[in-house]
């Protein structure tokens, strides 16, 4: 397979999965001893403004001396912006080793078990960070969030939700803002600290604190929300 290659096969494997749900990402990455959790996360989530946070935080821990992994998604280029560590993209030829070495472990799965594309290239991501010895990793969502293949994720340092919006509302099922809030708020997990754009709808941040005060045990004393002056 050469670099193009790798691209047609990954796009092959179709955008989304009849049935939602995070069972098939947390099968394939049991099958590499869980990438995942070599490393500390950050987990993005929001409509607008998710892609500038990821860059901003994956800058900010650099600066920190933290061997930082970035994933985004979509790409602008070339697919390698999508999976980055210490700004440097990932190189063609690892694109090609870790589809490879994706690929010849799926092609002996039952097709149940096998990756639609954007888990595919999550779990290529959550390796090649791995390898490279990342100590930290920025992970933007790629849709919604509750059942987005990142929110694997057990337990990140931080979850960030930027504004929400209408969007891809035909894929999560949702009608209204509300229902999308609902999603992207299942990146919120217990006892982990949430950052919220507050420049949302009201009803969103309601959603937001709701969401907060279940999972975040430690804000049982009170869970404050920090506006910008």
């Amino acid at each position: 397979m050469n670099y193009q290659d790798c691209l047609d096969y990954m796009n092959s494997l179709g955008r989304f999965s009849k049935k939602p749900g995070l069972e098939k990402i947390k099968y394939l990455c049991g099958l590499f001893d869980n990438p995942q959790e070599a490393y500390k996360s950050i987990h993005i989530a929001g409509t607008n403004g998710k892609g500038s946070a990821t860059a901003m935080l994956a800058n900010i821990m650099r600066g920190l001396d933290y061997k930082t992994g970035r994933f985004i998604s979509p790409y602008i280029y070339d697919f390698t912006e999508r999976v980055s560590v210490n700004g440097e993209e990932i190189s063609r030829d690892d694109v090609i080793f870790y589809t490879r070495k994706i690929k010849q472990a799926i092609d002996k799965l039952p097709e149940e078990y096998k990756p639609n594309t954007f888990q595919f290239v999550t779990l290529l991501a959550f390796l090649y960070y791995r390898d490279k010895n990342c100590e930290i990793a920025v992970l933007e969502t790629g849709l919604g969030g509750r059942f987005d293949p990142t929110n694997i994720i057990k337990s990140p340092l931080v979850s960030v939700i930027m504004q929400i919006g209408m969007d891809h509302m035909a894929v999560l099922g949702c009608d209204t803002v509300e229902q999308i809030a609902h999603e992207k708020c299942g990146i919120i997990k217990e006892n982990c600290a949430l950052v919220l754009y507050p420049a949302n709808l009201p009803s969103v941040i309601k959603i937001a604190e709701q969401t907060a005060r279940e999972q975040l045990r430690i804000y049982n004393a009170g869970f404050k929300i920090f506006k910008d002056t």
